[in-house]
């Protein structure tokens, strides 16, 4: 049988980690702590934050991803 709160406590529980996510990163992986771009994060849903370094190419992104997903866990 659904349990309805229950249910919603999850949804707020995971939307509060996604906005901590989108914070640790943005606060992170910008011009100011040394990074060559300000990051954005243009996109957070279930279980992922989308995140544009603004680096030129995929390797370069690849291995800030990482980085990022090290960091935030």
């Amino acid at each position: 049988m659904p349990c309805l709160p229950i249910s919603s406590s999850v949804t707020a529980y995971g939307r509060e980690m996604i906005e901590a996510t989108r914070e640790y990163v943005l606060k992170r992986y910008n011009k100011g702590n040394g990074y060559q771009f300000d990051s954005q994060v243009i996109y957070g849903d279930t279980d992922s934050v989308m995140v544009k370094f603004g680096v030129p190419t995929i390797a370069e992104a690849m291995k800030l991803g990482k980085e990022a997903a090290d960091y935030v866990t």
